[in-house]
């Protein structure tokens, strides 16, 4: 897109305008600005004063009027023609619609019978008039057209006689001796433009998601009264989802508890029955791997669901009691522990009502809050979990440590989150796993580094800075 060479015969490159161009009063009180501000820095620190700057120095040269008569200094000619100038004090060239701040200085955007509509990207310059001071402040209120000269791709302004003139390019002013200047098109540069219609389908987008979602929750507060007030409702197909998750759920739990009990005989056979009665009732609602239909299948839930509650609680139980004896295949071990994490979380989105006819059915919350959302219990497993909820289980599961400053100096993560979990604070295991946080580091942490694991309440930053210090001392 370089300009023909022959345009440039006999010219060097100024520089490079991206906006506008101005000589004779615009740039006079550009560079009368320019030179204020290099005396006197401290006096142009905001826009406002900046604004007050520019009508000083606007009255200043309606009183003066140094660029009077600049039609008889300068000539004009727009792509190659010569423009009869009218008495004038400036010349402003525009390559966008917006001049001084934001003011639209070529009048209108709408087409005319003469002038096209003005736009950043069609390599057409738009040449203005300035009369005055007046006409330029007037600008910035109303829209003014009478000042117009031409559009065109190409202008040339011969500079005469002997005194130098202001010019302006972009606001950057200087002075120019006599000579001639051409201006040209150069290239092109990608712009980000605001685009106001995409905002509006944005937003009317995010409005309609708003709205659906507040439906969604008012169907969902109204489904327990509706519950109430129905004996023959079916499943739904947002509660048949969660049914179908609730189903594999109990299934794994069960299929688990079965292998943990053959695999270890010494366990007590009544989990065995407790999951052999959850195996039967679930096949009676989800016989040979169909799902069964009707408004029984409610009723018939609750059976599944108390059955499945109770396998759950007395597996813990299990667990808490005897998981520090026990000594579990590590595959056996993970796979139990899944299946009771994702037991614990389904069991929440299952409640069971007594409706007016006094029977008891089963529903699910189809927006039920998944526990997983809480990183700590996402990241944990349940084995973890298991084994630090009870202080007995704690003392005889955990290795013992030594206390010393020596030996701590020499912990492991794990036995860091071992220290951690005999203190009571086993909520910030993973982020000290995470932090990769040994034993030196240990000895070392702080306040502040304490803030950074996420230990933000009062009584658990000093409890971990007290047991620290004890095992300095030690």
């Amino acid at each position: 897109m370089d300009p023909d060479e022959t345009l440039l015969a006999g010219y060097h490159e100024k520089c490079v305008m991206n906006n506008y161009f101005g000589i004779g009063i615009d740039a006079k009180i550009s560079l009368d600005f320019h030179n204020k501000r290099e005396e006197h820095p401290e006096k142009c620190r905001s826009r406002a004063r900046n604004y007050m700057w520019y009508g000083v120095l606007g009255s200043k040269q309606l009183l003066q009027k140094t660029c009077k008569n600049l039609e008889q200094r300068v000539q004009l000619e727009c792509d190659g023609q010569r423009i009869p100038l009218p008495e004038l004090q400036g010349i402003v060239i525009l390559n966008i619609p917006s001049f001084m701040g934001g003011t639209n200085f070529w009048g209108s955007s709408k087409k005319d019978d003469i002038f096209l509509p003005p736009s950043f990207d069609d390599r057409v310059l738009e040449v203005v008039a300035v009369f005055g001071s007046v006409q330029m402040a007037a600008s910035r209120l109303i829209n003014l057209q009478h000042h117009r000269i031409a559009q065109c791709q190409s202008v040339q302004i011969n500079i005469l006689g002997d005194e130098e003139i202001p010019i302006q390019v972009d606001g950057e002013a200087w002075l120019q001796p006599p000579g001639m200047i051409r201006i040209l098109h150069k290239n092109r540069v990608q712009m980000l433009c605001r685009n106001r219609s995409l905002e509006l389908s944005l937003k009317s987008w995010q409005e309609k998601q708003r709205q659906h979602s507040i439906s969604i929750q008012r169907d969902a507060s109204s489904t327990a009264s509706e519950h109430a007030n129905s004996t023959d409702e079916v499943i739904s197909e947002r509660e048949c989802y969660v049914l179908l998750n609730f189903i594999e759920a109990v299934s794994s739990l069960v299929k688990w508890v079965k292998f943990l009990i053959i695999s270890h005989p010494a366990l007590q056979h009544d989990l065995y029955e407790v999951a052999c009665r959850a195996s039967e009732a679930l096949e009676s609602i989800h016989p040979q791997g169909k799902l069964l239909e009707g408004p029984s299948l409610r009723t018939k839930l609750v059976e599944v669901i108390d059955s499945s509650r109770q396998l759950y609680d007395d597996a813990c139980t299990l667990l808490r009691d005897r998981g520090h004896s026990l000594i579990l295949r590590e595959d056996l071990e993970t796979k139990l522990s899944a299946a009771l994490a994702n037991m614990e979380m389904e069991l929440k989105k299952c409640s069971v009502q007594k409706c007016i006819d006094g029977k008891l059915r089963a529903y699910f919350n189809v927006l039920a809050p998944n526990e997983e959302s809480d990183g700590r219990r996402k990241s944990r497993p349940f084995w973890v979990r298991l084994r630090s909820g009870s202080t007995a289980g704690q003392q005889a599961f955990k290795p013992p440590l030594t206390n010393t400053r020596e030996a701590a100096s020499n912990w492991s993560v794990n036995e860091v989150v071992t220290w951690l979990e005999t203190m009571q604070l086993s909520e910030y295991v993973d982020s000290f796993l995470k932090n990769d946080i040994r034993g030196k580091e240990l000895l070392t942490l702080g306040r502040r580094d304490l803030k950074d694991l996420g230990v933000v309440k009062v009584g658990h930053v000093k409890r971990i800075l007290q047991a620290i210090k004890d095992l300095s001392e030690n």
